[in-house]
């Protein structure tokens, strides 16, 4: 373990994190990313969706 000193002057004991935990902690930020941009992608399609035409509508365009 790696060790720090605090302002005190104490000293700190630092965790070191193995490879295959780094690697396991990097690919679960990455399917953590992957997932909230799908859901803000899910909510943009359903807003666009939902509200598309209307917005056409009131900003003087007809569809006909």
């Amino acid at each position: 373990m790696a060790e720090a000193r605090h302002k005190e002057g104490e000293i700190i004991e630092l965790v070191s994190l193995t490879d295959k935990q780094v690697k396991s902690r990097k690919a679960r930020n990455i399917a953590i990313a992957l997932c909230l941009v799908a859901f803000v992608g899910v909510f943009y399609v359903a807003t666009v969706v939902k509200f598309g035409p209307a917005i056409m509508q009131n900003r003087g365009f007809n569809q006909q």
